[in-house]
Order: C-alpha cells, then structure tokens, then sequence
C-alpha cells in the first residue's frame, strides 16, 4: 500500500498512528521534528506525510511550505488541537498551504483513515 511518515514531537501520538497504518495495510515511518521530515522527504518514495501543526523549531505549517514547494506529488494531512488559537497556524490555513486533507485533535483513530482513504482516492475533488 502507501508509505506514509507521521510527524509529530509526542512519540506516543507518532506510536499510535504507527500502528494503526500498520493495521491498515501501510508503510509507516516516523520523524519526531519537521526538519527530520524534510530529510526523510529528500530519501524519496514518499506517498502521504502526517502533520502535526504544532511543534518546535520547525512548524508544520512550514513543512507543509516546504513538501509543496519541492515534493509537490507528496499527499499531506495536517492535524491539529490549536486550529483556531493561533491565526495563520490553524488547520484552515494548512489546506490553504496546501494540505491535502485536515484532522482536528483530539480525534478518532477513524477520522485519520479516513483522511488517508480520501488523499489515497484516485479521484479527488477539492472546494
């Protein structure tokens, strides 16, 4: 199936996700930071990239910048708690950087499947 890298400081959150795209028939990879991700990235071979909006250093929002700018086939889900406490950092402006798709914390191992059913889809229609 895909191989899809989950980005997030909290390694419990990058464990869960881990396993659930195991379970589902994934390739799952993990990067604790958004710089470790652009280097993953640089690897190749990359089908979706998981997002945590928030994180030191290194934001999502400026991953998400940087996947689009240089890895534009790469599908990005953006997921986010802060989504309307920090304006310009909130999952709508994610999509507007180019997200793919969005999840709002905290969320159901569902809606994260989802997201990767939908950015997975051949057929894709984006408002």
């Amino acid at each position: 199936m895909a191989k899809i890298l989950i980005v997030d400081d909290e390694p419990n959150i990058r464990e869960i996700l881990g396993h659930l795209l195991e379970c589902i028939g994934h390739t799952p990879i993990e990067a604790g930071s958004g710089l470790e991700a652009l280097k993953l990235c640089d690897e190749g071979d990359l089908d979706v990239v998981i997002t945590d909006l928030t994180m030191p250093d290194f934001s999502g929002m400026e991953l998400i910048r940087e996947i689009r700018a240089n890895y534009p086939d790469i599908r990005i889900v953006a997921v986010s708690g802060n989504s309307d406490r920090y304006p310009g950092d909130g999952l709508f402006a994610a999509k507007q950087a180019g997200a793919s798709a969005t999840v709002q914390k905290p969320f159901a191992l569902n809606d994260i499947r989802d997201a990767i059913d939908l950015v997975l889809s051949p057929i894709r229609i984006e408002c």
